[in-house]
């Protein structure tokens, strides 16, 4: 007996690659931000929250660099999982 074989399905399709400007908007400092004024905190009051000063949120919006500790920091400042 003699088993006949489905054709192959054609392959999916790539998923398109995210313009420049949307992975951009994604990023780690511009989603920190984005919580913080969800939050209806300014830089200074976050900045009191996890004891830095507003300079330091600053740079973290603008830059990222943060440790997993001040991840981890900011999240609970920000009650945020």
């Amino acid at each position: 007996m003699q088993t006949t074989l489905a054709p192959l399905a054609p392959p999916k399709a790539p998923p398109k690659l995210a313009a420049l400007d949307d992975l951009r908007e994604k990023t780690q400092p511009n989603r920190l931000k984005e919580v913080r004024e969800r939050a209806g905190l300014s830089q200074a009051e976050l900045g009191r929250l996890v004891d830095v000063d507003q300079q330091q949120i600053y740079r973290w919006e603008k830059a990222g660099d943060l440790k997993i500790s001040t991840l981890r920091l900011l999240a609970d400042a920000l009650q945020c999982a």
